[in-house]
């Protein structure tokens, strides 16, 4: 059985045997699929970035991208946590798949299409903006919380996440101011960002939220609900705490998984 390195040199033959020949897509799917259920998104986003680092152009690598990005993306829905709506663990997952399909759009967008991309950079930046209510949920509501019970080291790794994500906006402002000549480098970034954030709502959902859920009592769970309600929402509109068994509204601009 191969190791992680094993796994990683050999998704990183398979990434540039496609660069070489794009028409091999479908007999080396199958396995590539295999292979990439073996490793981790931080790993593939590893080989990913190294390839791109060589000279191996993003566009011949997003192909894979699609694939990988989907199983991941199709592993978190399947996996569903069983919370009731009013939940603040119910309402990041709902944030969590708009933030999916809105970065993965934005993915798509740099690396197939050769249209005027300031009106994809002016929605998403926006967005991006929004995400700050995201970011400040976990970080001012939910990691105290899980820090409390002793749980450390996750929540840490979570907010460097976010700092990234900042950086990485930051960035993105910058090279918006010209889109044509940054053209390349944005698609890089948006590559890294898609990335970045299927990794960081796969760990939430598979580790951070299952350890949150057998540490936090109901009555703290409540409170952290508050939190959530001070700090406020952008996509997702939950129902309101009091009416715990409403369903939770969606707002229209939010967009489904499919």
């Amino acid at each position: 059985m191969m190791n992680n390195a094993e796994k990683r040199k050999k998704l990183k033959e398979m990434l540039k045997k496609l660069h070489n020949n794009p028409e091999k897509l479908e007999s080396i799917k199958e396995r590539f699929s295999e292979l990439i259920r073996e490793l981790t998104p931080v790993d593939i986003s590893k080989v990913e970035q190294e390839l791109i680092e060589e000279g191996i152009p993003a566009e011949s690598i997003q192909l894979m991208c699609n694939v990988h990005l989907e199983l991941f993306k199709k592993a978190i829905i399947e996996d569903e946590i069983d919370v009731e709506p009013w939940h603040p663990i119910h309402i990041l997952v709902e944030e969590h798949k708009d933030i999916m399909n809105v970065f993965d759009n934005f993915r798509r967008f740099m690396m197939e299409k050769e249209e005027d991309p300031r009106e994809m950079l002016s929605k998403t930046l926006d967005y991006f903006d929004q995400l700050e209510l995201y970011f400040l949920k976990e970080e001012n509501g939910l990691f105290p919380f899980i820090e409390k019970h002793g749980v450390v080291q996750p929540p840490a790794i979570m907010w460097k996440e976010h700092d990234q994500l900042r950086a990485w906006r930051k960035e993105l402002k910058k090279l918006s101011k010209a889109p044509q000549e940054k053209r390349n480098e944005i698609k890089e970034l948006a590559l890294a960002i898609a990335e970045l954030f299927t990794d960081h709502i796969y760990k939430e959902h598979k580790v951070l939220f299952p350890t949150a859920l057998k540490l936090i009592s109901t009555d703290e769970w409540k409170e952290i609900r508050k939190a959530f309600d001070e700090i406020g929402y952008f996509s997702y509109k939950p129902s309101p705490f009091y009416l715990e068994s409403q369903t939770p509204q969606i707002s229209e601009s939010l967009v489904n998984l499919g």
